[in-house]
């Protein structure tokens, strides 16, 4: 499996993660061209209702297909109470294809 293969993998299969701005979805150009960079970015979310998702799954899965870890970063965003936001936890892993 290629790193192509798995961004399109964490798009389909983990409902919790998202690959950051999914190039699988931009149709205009050739995937070849889209994936000159072999660094993948997924992201989570979760308000305060909801459980913060299992990564492991995803580490296991990058460490099957040369995917090396390579930033995370936590983020909380309290939210505008004015606005009646609620607060929010996000998580962003990069990977990086090491063959």
């Amino acid at each position: 499996m290629s790193f192509k293969d798995f961004a399109s993998t964490i798009d389909h299969v983990f409902d919790r993660f998202e690959v950051v701005g999914n190039p699988l979805s931009d149709y205009d150009r050739p995937l070849d061209e889209l994936f000159e960079d072999p660094t993948v970015v997924i992201r989570w979310s979760a308000d305060p209702r909801e459980q913060i998702p299992d990564i492991s799954p995803v580490l296991k899965l990058a460490a099957q297909e040369d995917m090396l870890l390579v930033d995370r970063t936590l983020e909380y965003n309290e939210g505008d109470e004015s606005l009646s936001e609620t607060p929010q936890l996000s998580e962003s892993l990069e990977f990086e294809h090491r063959p």
